[in-house]
C-alpha cells in the first residue's frame, strides 16, 4: 500500500488544531490550524480564514507515480471485495447470481467508495504522522450511520461537506491517533430525490405512451437502448429500422427505507492485510446503499416489471452507474443470456494514462463501443460512430465573433482521483491557469473573451474567485447552449481532455486546446495523435503557449484552420477518437443485429 505524499514532503514544528471541513461549526479560529485540504477553505469565507494562522496539508495526489501505484492497489482490492460480497449478497437475499451480476449492481458503488475512502484515509494518516495535531472537533457519533439509498445519493454526498466530515470523523475515531472533542451538532445529509424530466416532446411521449407500449408484444423489445446518448430522432430511426420500439422511460425511483444493522452485520468483511483494509472492511457494510440491502427485493421486482421481459441485447451509455432500476433489470437478464453493450459517453476515454473508470465499465460488458479507439488485449472494444456526435451539424463560424473558452469544474473532494481528470484541490491550479491564459492574450482579444462556466460550481465560487484576481475576466452563466455560443464565436478554447473539443472538431469549428498534462497525462500509444495536434497548433501544454497561438490567428482563424495540414490532422484524429461515417445508423443497425444473434 502506498504512503501518503504528505508524509514525505510536509512537516510542522508547532502544535496545531486539525480542521477537516468547510463547516465552520467545527473550526477553532483561536488556535493555529492545520486544514486537512483546500476543500476546507471556501472562497466566500476568505475573510475568516485569511485572518487565521494556518497551514494546509498537501494534496495526496501531487505525484503521478503515487496515482499509478494507488490506482493499481485499489483495483486489486476492489476485485477481492467484489468476489466476497457477491457470495454474501447471494446468501443474504437467498439468490444464486454470478459475479458478473453483482459487478453490474454493486460494482460502481464499491469501486468509487474504496477510491474515495482511500483518499480520506491517507489524509488522516498523514495528519497523524505529523505528530503535532493536539485537537480536532467532531460531530456526535450517530447512533445510526448515515447511509445513502442508492449510487446517485452516494455521488451527491461525496460533494457534501457534512458527509465528508462524517467519514473523516469515523476514520479519526477508528485510528485513535488524534485527540478530539465532540460537538453537539447535527449533520445534514438529505437523500437525493428523483427529478422529473422537463416537459416537452420527450416528456409527453414518455408519460402518454408508456401504458400503450407496455402492451406491445415482447418481440418488438428484443434490442433495448436506454440512455444511449443518441439524439432523440436518431434513436427513433435506429430502433424502428431494427423493428423495435424505443424505450424512453426512466427507471422508477428507489424507495427510501430505514437501514437494518442486524442485516448488515451479515455483510461485514474480515481479513484485512493492513490498516486501511481493516477500516474499509468495517465501513463497507455500514455504507452499502439501502438499494442493495434493505430494499433489494422491492427494487429487483419493480425493475423486472418495468422493463421488457425478454431482451436479447441491452445497450446503454451511462445507466450502468446511477440508474439502479436499470442495473437490477440488466444484471438479471445478462445472467439469463442477454448481451450487455456499453457505449463510451464522453471524451478522455481511451486516452488517459490512468483511467480505472473505463477499465471497470468494459469488464461489465459483453461489448463496449468506443468512439474510434481500441483497447489493447480486449476484444470487447469495438469502434462505432459516436451516438452523441452523430447529430452534430457543422456551423458557420462568425468571422468577427468572440473567443469562447469552455470551462470545467469538479468536486472539491477527490473521490475520483484515479479517473485521469483534474480533481479536488487541483482545481485551484486549473483556475490559476485560466488567469495566466487570459493575461497572455493581446488586449484587443481580451475584450472579446468569454469564459463559459460549467453548470455545477461545487462551492468553488468560480466567478468571484477569477474576478478577484483578474477584474477584466468575463464569465458566462446564462442558459444559452454551447452550440448557440459557438455560432457567435470565431474561435473556441477547450481546457481539459473531455468531450468539448471532440464536439468542436466534429463540427470543424476552429479550436485551441490546452490542459495540465502533469495532472492529466496520456497513454503512450495515443501520444502520436496528440503530437500531431501540437504540430498544427491545436494542442498546447501551457496556457502561455495556447495564448500565443490565439494571438497569431485570432484576426483570421479560418485561414489557419482550413489549411490542408490542419484539416488532415483533424480528420486523422477524429477517426481515432470522434469517429463518424457516411451512414452511422446503418452501421449501428448491422452491429446490433449481429450481436443479437451471438450465442
Amino acid at each position: 500500500m502506498s504512503r501518503a505524499i504528505s508524509e514525505k514532503l510536509f512537516h510542522l514544528d508547532t502544535f496545531v488544531f486539525l480542521t477537516t471541513t468547510a463547516n465552520q461549526k467545527f473550526w477553532n479560529p483561536a488556535e493555529k490550524t492545520l486544514f486537512l485540504g483546500e476543500w476546507c477553505k471556501l472562497h466566500r469565507d476568505r475573510e475568516i480564514w485569511s485572518q487565521m494562522e494556518y497551514e494546509v496539508l498537501p494534496f495526496n495526489w501531487e505525484e503521478r507515480q503515487q496515482v499509478i501505484q494507488s490506482s493499481g492497489y485499489i483495483n486489486k482490492l476492489y476485485s477481492k471485495y467484489l468476489k466476497v460480497l457477491s457470495k454474501r449478497f447471494n446468501e443474504l437475499h437467498q439468490v444464486d447470481y454470478d459475479l458478473r451480476y453483482w459487478r453490474i449492481i454493486i460494482g460502481p458503488w464499491l469501486f468509487y467508495f474504496l477510491t474515495g475512502l482511500y483518499d480520506r484515509y491517507l489524509s488522516i494518516r498523514s495528519a497523524i504522522g505529523l505528530g503535532t495535531v493536539t485537537n480536532t472537533w467532531l460531530p456526535e457519533n450517530p447512533s445510526f450511520p448515515h447511509i445513502p439509498k442508492d449510487y446517485d445519493a452516494f455521488v451527491n454526498w461525496n460533494s457534501n461537506d457534512d458527509y465528508n466530515l462524517y467519514l473523516y470523523s469515523w476514520i479519526i475515531r477508528e485510528l485513535d491517533g488524534i485527540p478530539y472533542e465532540t460537538k453537539n451538532e447535527t449533520l445534514h445529509l438529505p437523500q437525493v430525490k428523483y427529478v422529473p424530466i422537463p416537459k416537452g416532446v420527450k416528456f409527453f411521449l414518455k408519460s402518454s405512451l408508456y401504458p400503450l407500449l407496455q402492451k406491445i408484444p415482447e418481440r418488438y423489445k428484443r434490442i433495448v437502448l436506454v440512455s444511449s446518448y443518441f439524439q432523440f430522432w436518431d434513436l427513433f430511426r435506429l430502433q424502428l429500422s431494427l423493428r423495435q420500439i424505443p424505450i424512453l422511460f426512466s427507471p422508477p425511483e428507489v424507495p427510501t427505507v430505514a437501514p437494518d444493522l442486524t442485516t448488515r452485520s451479515q455483510l461485514k468483511l474480515i481479513g484485512g492485510k493492513n490498516e486501511f483494509e481493516t477500516l474499509a472492511e468495517k465501513l463497507i457494510a455500514l455504507q452499502l446503499p439501502t438499494a442493495y440491502v434493505e430494499s433489494y427485493k422491492s427494487t429487483h421486482q419493480t425493475a423486472l416489471e418495468y422493463f421488457p421481459k425478454k431482451p436479447k441485447v441491452i445497450l446503454t451509455s451511462n445507466s450502468l452507474f446511477a440508474e439502479e432500476g436499470f442495473k437490477f433489470w440488466a444484471a438479471h437478464h445478462v445472467s439469463l443470456g442477454a448481451k450487455l453493450a456499453g457505449v463510451q459517453h464522453g471524451g478522455g476515454y481511451g486516452t488517459r494514462k490512468v483511467d480505472s473508470v473505463t477499465y471497470n465499465e468494459i469488464r461489465a460488458c459483453d461489448r463496449y463501443y468506443t468512439w474510434g479507439w481500441k483497447l489493447n488485449g480486449s476484444p470487447k472494444t469495438r469502434p462505432l460512430p459516436a451516438g452523441k456526435l452523430i447529430g452534430l451539424k457543422k456551423i458557420k463560424t462568425e468571422s468577427k465573433g468572440n473567443l469562447l473558452v469552455i470551462g470545467i469544474s469538479n468536486p472539491r473532494y477527490a473521490f475520483q482521483w484515479n479517473g485521469g481528470d483534474t480533481v479536488g484541490p487541483h482545481m485551484g491550479n486549473y483556475f490559476n491557469e485560466q488567469i495566466r491564459f487570459f493575461q497572455n492574450l493581446e488586449s484587443g482579444i481580451q475584450t472579446q473573451f468569454v469564459f463559459r462556466l460549467y453548470p455545477h460550481d461545487y462551492d468553488w465560487d468560480v466567478t468571484s474567485r477569477l474576478l478577484e484576481i483578474e477584474p477584466r475576466f468575463k464569465t458566462y452563466t446564462g442558459k444559452q447552449s454551447m452550440m448557440s455560443q459557438l455560432k457567435q464565436s470565431r474561435l473556441c478554447v477547450s481546457t481539459n481532455n473531455s468531450t468539448t473539443f471532440l464536439e468542436t472538431l466534429t463540427i470543424n469549428h476552429p479550436t485551441v486546446v490546452f490542459w495540465n498534462f502533469e495532472h492529466c497525462p496520456l497513454r503512450k500509444n495515443v501520444q502520436p495523435y496528440f503530437d500531431e495536434l501540437r504540430k498544427t497548433g491545436i494542442l498546447h501544454d501551457t496556457p502561455e503557449s495556447a495564448a500565443s497561438m490565439i494571438n497569431k490567428v485570432f484576426n483570421n482563424p479560418a485561414e489557419w484552420w482550413n489549411g490542408p495540414a490542419v484539416q488532415k490532422t483533424i480528420k486523422t484524429f477524429c477517426e481515432r477518437f470522434a469517429l463518424s461515417r457516411p451512414h452511422p445508423l446503418r452501421d449501428w443497425k448491422k452491429e446490433l443485429l449481429a450481436l443479437s444473434k451471438e450465442k
